[in-house]
């Protein structure tokens, strides 16, 4: 059963995160990527080179609120298939700040539930 949706954004997408002196500013969608650290290792040519961002979601199906929880699985880029983040809890490693920036912000502010191009 394919259960899993993805919604696409241009890098240069705005997406609120949490900022201490204003609650939440915005920046965008690389921006994002970057700053939770999902960018490591690619340099300012490659970085500069993402159009198009895809993000791999689903509805969490154990959850009571079964179509309004969001799990987040993968961030892609759309054009190239190279995957930047993926959820690390299904991959047992550590869960990091920079994860939960990322996630927390898509989730928050991100409208995953609408395509965006």
């Amino acid at each position: 059963m394919f259960d899993k949706n993805e919604t696409i954004y241009s890098s240069s997408h705005l997406i609120g995160v949490p900022d201490i002196e204003n609650n939440v500013k915005e920046i965008t969608l690389l921006a994002l990527l970057s700053e939770g650290g999902a960018l490591k290792g690619l340099s300012n040519k490659e970085i500069n080179e993402i159009k198009d961002i895809a993000i791999v979601w689903k509805y969490d199906s154990h959850s009571a609120f079964a179509q309004l929880d969001i799990i987040i699985e993968q961030i892609y880029n759309h054009e190239t298939g190279e995957v930047y983040w993926e959820d690390e809890v299904y991959h047992d490693e550590s869960w990091t700040q920079g994860d939960d920036l990322i996630v927390n912000s898509l989730l928050m502010f991100g409208e995953l539930d609408k395509t965006i191009v």
